[in-house]
């Protein structure tokens, strides 16, 4: 599972991007809340183990550290939008614990005008559109009305004090030469019980988790065509080239090369 770095951090954070030609993303999970909205076609997505399928007119709603995945059968078009759950407090302190039993829903013929009208079209123009916060948290809004009034909630499986903790500081230290001991060292938790947290959190192992956090790291340093291969694997901790670009394949499927080509 990748630990989606970027979409963690800071309050009032909301970004939107069109996906108009298919998606697909492999299981991951972030801070940040997501909803989807589905213009044409179809896709799949499975939260946890549930696979539900959306249709034009369907929003998808992800909570913050809810482990999903996209799949797109034939052909979908879709608004994808990532946002802090500070944006609507009193949704989420209402539900606070709470994740809904089923992800997708539908809109309100009225909502959905809305959200075609103030952030579908205007990002089709322009792709850098910054809406203003009153159109964000007015689609926001309509779309949780639609939620609640379809979607039971449940108990959530939900990230804890210690999971935050955890994610803060492989933030912050995942390219230093650290191991699980030092890690608890620093936290000032047993180790066995840290790792019996991360592995039922996160559904792997400290050495996996530490990779993922390096992996979102180079991903970042291969943006930049001038920076070597070698120098990245070194700077986000690996002990070789040849260890990066395992690592790198073994999570992302394609070698760091091959992800450079890519962008």
């Amino acid at each position: 599972m990748r630990i989606q770095t970027d979409n963690f951090g800071s309050a009032d954070h909301f970004r939107a991007r069109l996906h108009p030609n298919g998606y697909n993303y492999e299981l991951h999970l972030h801070q940040f809340a997501e909803i989807m909205l589905v213009l044409e076609g179809e896709i799949e997505v499975t939260v946890g183990e549930r696979v539900e399928n959306a249709r034009a007119g369907q929003f998808i709603l992800i909570f913050p550290f809810q482990p999903h995945s996209y799949r797109t059968p034939k052909s979908s078009s879709t608004l994808c939008a990532v946002f802090s759950a500070s944006l609507l407090p009193d949704f989420f302190k209402k539900n606070e614990g709470k994740v809904g039993q089923r992800a997708v829903f539908n809109a309100d013929r009225t909502h959905l005008e809305l959200w075609l009208g103030s952030l579908v079209l205007p990002i089709r123009k322009d792709k850098n559109y910054t809406p203003s916060w009153y159109i964000i948290k007015s689609s926001l809004y309509a779309a949780m009305a639609d939620f609640e009034g379809q979607i039971l909630l449940c108990d959530a499986a939900k990230s804890s004090k210690i999971t935050d903790v955890i994610i803060d500081y492989l933030a912050e230290h995942c390219t230093d030469q650290i191991t699980l001991t030092d890690m608890a060292n620093s936290l000032g938790y047993a180790e066995n019980y840290l790792s019996h947290k991360i592995t039922s959190f996160f559904g792997m192992n400290f050495p996996t988790l530490l990779a993922c956090f390096r992996i979102e790291h180079a991903k970042r340093m291969l943006r930049n065509d001038d920076i070597k291969i070698l120098d990245i694997a070194m700077e986000c901790g690996f002990g070789s080239e040849r260890s990066f670009n395992r690592t790198f394949k073994k999570i992302t499927s394609q070698t760091p090369s091959e992800y450079r080509r890519n962008l």
